[in-house]
Order: structure tokens, then sequence, then C-alpha cells
């Protein structure tokens, strides 16, 4: 129950009251707001949308001093009182200084949009188990083969040979000097062909931070005094892009080694191409079965890869919201993500290496795309400060993991890895 005693009014001032305030207090009576100052109403039988605070129960804020009348007074019609009421601009302040409280609204959700940034994406280039050139099989005497640094193939005699070396083929062509090991009666010729095997070009490479957008929608399941529960869904697009270029680069060195027989290529000059029929000038004949090794070389990668990408990536999970103070709130919140993710990678490298004591150079070039959808789970701190009843501003951080995006053309791959990205996000909140 409230105290049993009140601030009189006359009708004068009630009358002046309820008319600058139209209808919003035509509920609100003095005989009622007296019943309850009186003990016979309570707090909470006062008409609502309004109710009285119990510490004051009508006018508190007057000119001059009001009288308190006693409790015989509510038999009078008129009630005389010292003072004016204090003319308000507002609405909310007669309502204030009436000690009556409009309820709060209670708004369960939240809608946000904002700007992100995200970083510690990596991407990485490789390469497949296959060589560059067209090498073949490591065994076989009559199969056309493709190295960096020349070419081995089948002759019109279909590489008919003799006593020293028994296949022979005319049908060759090298590049350097360096390749020819000549010996009396003996000696070899070497080609090669190479991967990409690692190095700095196939080192990961960090995303700075790429751009993006998102937009989230809450909803409270729950509150205490301080703690709102709430189930969040959000929907962003973030953009990656990398240029990994110009670097060293490691690669794996296949070596076809063929039998000479004592032949000296290089007397034809250098570097030399063979034909399928002999040259009516002569034709020297070397082995066609390759003895096979394999080892490595350190080089050069000029130019390089380009790596195009988007995500679309919506997030699903609970949240607890904190009230710290009357406008700022803190909300820890993790979930499960699934993403949408498409890239476009483009390359072109001069590839330069030493073979053989001599500079090796070759191209390599080429094109894909690839999209696919990945499940990965995220947590985040977020502050939001309020500026109005409704409008809000916050800041956020954000772990994401993702599955890794895979992608390849059957010679180059690459990999963007989600395994650790880090988020930035500034926007703005709306309540409703």
């Amino acid at each position: 129950m409230v105290k049993a005693e009140f601030i009189a009014l006359s009708s004068n001032q009630w009358n002046s009251l309820m008319s600058r305030n139209i209808s919003r207090y035509k509920r609100i009576t003095p005989v009622s707001l007296m019943m309850a100052a009186a003990g016979s109403l309570s707090a909470q039988e006062i008409p609502q949308p309004f109710v009285v605070n119990e510490s004051l129960l009508a006018l508190t804020h007057v000119e001059q001093s009001i009288m308190l009348a006693q409790n015989d007074a509510m038999g009078q019609s008129d009630v005389m009182a010292s003072g004016n009421i204090v003319e308000s601009n507002t609405i909310s302040e007669d309502v204030s200084n009436m000690g009556i409280v409009e309820p709060e609204k209670d708004r369960k959700s939240r809608i946000g949009a904002g700007f992100s940034l995200l970083t510690n994406v990596k991407a990485s280039i490789g390469s497949l188990s296959t060589f560059t050139a067209n090498s073949g099989p490591a065994t076989g005497s009559t199969v056309n083969r493709d190295y960096l640094d020349g070419f081995v193939y089948l002759d019109s005699s279909d590489n008919l040979g003799d006593l020293r070396v028994p296949f022979r083929t005319h049908n060759f062509g090298f590049v350097s000097r360096g390749q020819v090991h000549p010996a009396a009666g003996a000696g070899t010729i070497d080609f090669h062909d190479v991967r990409l095997d690692g190095g700095s070009y196939a080192s990961p490479e960090k995303s700075g931070f790429a751009p993006g957008f998102e937009v989230h929608y809450s909803h409270r399941l729950k509150r205490t005094d301080k703690w709102k529960y709430e189930l969040e869904l959000g929907l962003g697009i973030q953009d990656f892009d990398f240029d990994i270029k110009d670097k060293p680069a490691d690669f794996q060195v296949l070596t076809d080694s063929y039998q000479l027989g004592g032949v000296d290529p290089t007397v034809f000059g250098v570097p030399y191409t063979g034909s399928f029929f002999p040259k009516p000038t002569g034709s020297p004949k070397i082995g066609s079965t390759p003895t096979r090794t394999f080892g490595a070389a350190t080089g050069t990668i000029a130019g390089g890869a380009e790596i195009e990408s988007y995500a679309i990536i919506g997030r699903l999970g609970p949240g607890a919201r904190y009230d710290a103070t009357e406008k700022l709130d803190l909300t820890m919140m993790g979930g499960l993500t699934l993403a949408y993710m498409h890239a476009d990678v483009t390359y072109d490298e001069l590839q330069t290496l030493n073979l053989s004591g001599s500079s090796l150079t070759f191209n390599q070039a080429g094109a894909f795309s690839e999209s696919g959808t990945f499940w990965g789970f995220f947590a985040a701190a977020r502050a939001t400060y309020d500026l109005s009843e409704r409008l809000g501003v916050y800041g956020e951080a954000r772990y994401l993991h993702l599955e890794s995006f895979d992608l390849s053309d059957g010679v180059r791959t690459v990999e963007l890895d989600f395994g650790s990205a880090l988020g930035f996000l500034v926007g703005v909140t709306y309540d409703f």
C-alpha cells in the first residue's frame, strides 16, 4: 500500500493540467489519486498505462510549496493550495513532475548492419605430382618424350639400334652444351623436367584486412535484472584478393640420361634439332632408353598467381548480453557458420633455374575457378552504446574457423585457409 498522505490540488489546478496534456491523463483523476493516498486503492489499482511513484503520489514539482492536506480534505469539492503549477513544455515533464512513470516498453528484437574487416586468411600455391612437360614413363625405348630442355622421339627406323646401343633415335633435340657428357665409346646426354616443390613462392600468404558487410538479427529469449539471453542470425559477404608474385622457389628435378655410345651430337651444332627422317648432312643417333633420377634445384619465379575470391557467410548462435551501464551493454556469443565461397585463379610464371651448368627459363600459365560450401564455427565479443531509446552503435571482435577451400587445375593447386581468421566490425543497431 502507498502512504496515506497526498498533495492536494484545487479543481482549477487539475483542470489546467488536464487541458495541457489532453487525453493521456484522463484515466487518472483527482479522486483516484486521493483514494490511493487514503489507502483505499493500491498503486497497482490506479488506472494503467500509468503507475504512481509510491514515494510521491501526485504532483511534486511546483513553483512554490503546496499545502499537504489532511484526509478530511477529501470531502471538500475545492481544496485551496498555495503556489501555482509549473508550466511544462512536454508531456513527459508533466508525467515526471507528477511522480507518474510510464512503463518501459519491452523490445525483444534488434537488427544491426555494419562494415567488417577480416584478416589472417591464408592462401598458398602448390603443385600436383605431375611435372611441367610430358616426360612420359621411366621405361620404354619407343616412347615420345618432351622435356624442358629438349625432346626424344621415335624416328623413321623405329629406333633401330646397334650392338653397342640396342635402341637409338636420330629424332631428338637439346638446347645446351652442358647437357652433353661425351666419352670415347660411351657418354651420356641429359634431359630435364621440373615441378614446383616449395620455397617462398609456395609459402602461405596472409591476407591484409579484407573488406565486407554484414547484417544481423537478434531476438531475446529470456532476461534477468542485468542479463539478456538471445539468439542471433547473421549474414555477410567478404572479399579476398591475393597476389603471389616474384619470389624464390624450390623445384624437384627429373633427369633422364640417354647413352651416346661414343657419339658427340655437339658436333652438329648447339642447340640441335633432329627430325623423323635422317638429314642429308648426317644425323647423330643417341640411345632412346632413359635412366631416370630425381634431384632438387632452387630458382626464381617472375610473375606468379592472382587469386580473387569472395565468401557469403551465414551464422547462427546464442548470445548473452550484460547491461554494464544504462547506455552500454556487452555481449558474448558463439555458434555455427555456413559459408559459400568462390575463387578465380590465374597464374603466369616465368621460372628460371640452373640445370647442367646453364640457366634454364620456361613459362607456366593457366587459369581456373571453383566454388564450394563449408562449415565452421565462430566466437565474438561485442560492445553496444545506446544513442537513443532505439538506436545504437556497436563494435565487435570475432574469431572465425572454416574448413579449408582447396582447388586445382591439374597443374597448380591453391588452398584458402580460414582456420584462424579474425574479424572486426562496426555498425549501427535498431531495437523494436
